[in-house]
């Protein structure tokens, strides 16, 4: 099937909805877990959650499915999402932020743009347990046909909704600042 194409505004290829985490990336993210959800998956996606929505991005499913966690709130692991960057992002962090609230042993983490400047952001920050400004930029996979690279633009911040934070720090502080609210 052929990816779809998501309206962005000129020169925003990082709305792209096929951009695949980097292997490296979600090693680190295993290191807090198995990953059960990966509601933002696309079929090239590296993540191999235990669930997944729908064929292809799964986007539009995640935003409606009534919950991440179902009835697995006794059910230990990580809830990934690394959601479209672009457009999508605005209905996507409020749905994180709702999810993030109710996970039971169930731990949320996303990977984002950090964008400190602006209102998601400040919202997202201030309900999230803990958060890390990654150093450096990622090298993403299977970018948009006729890109040239594999990093979208600007930098990435990583939001942990859960109940283990100083895991969350340890595992994530040789990578990046954080902070545990």
């Amino acid at each position: 099937m052929a990816p779809q194409k998501m309206k962005v505004a000129q020169g925003a290829v990082s709305a792209w909805p096929n951009w695949t985490t980097p292997r490296g990336f979600l090693d680190v993210v295993r290191a807090m877990g198995v990953i059960v959800l990966d509601p933002f998956w696309n079929e090239a996606s590296l993540t191999r959650p235990v669930f997944a929505y729908g064929p292809g991005c799964g986007c539009e499913d995640a935003l409606l499915a009534e919950s991440w966690h179902g009835d697995g709130k006794d059910r230990d692991g990580v809830i990934f999402c690394n959601p479209p960057y672009g457009p999508f992002l605005r209905e996507a962090i409020p749905k994180i932020i709702r999810e993030g609230q109710f996970l039971g042993k169930l731990e949320l983490i996303s990977l984002l743009p950090a964008k400190t400047d602006t209102r998601w952001w400040h919202v997202l920050a201030n309900r999230e347990t803990a958060g890390c400004f990654w150093q450096g930029r990622l090298s993403f996979g299977n970018p948009p046909p006729g890109t040239p690279g594999n990093r979208p633009g600007g930098a990435n911040y990583v939001s942990y909704f859960g109940p283990r934070p100083h895991l969350f720090a340890h595992v994530f502080g040789p990578f990046g600042i954080v902070r545990i609210r």
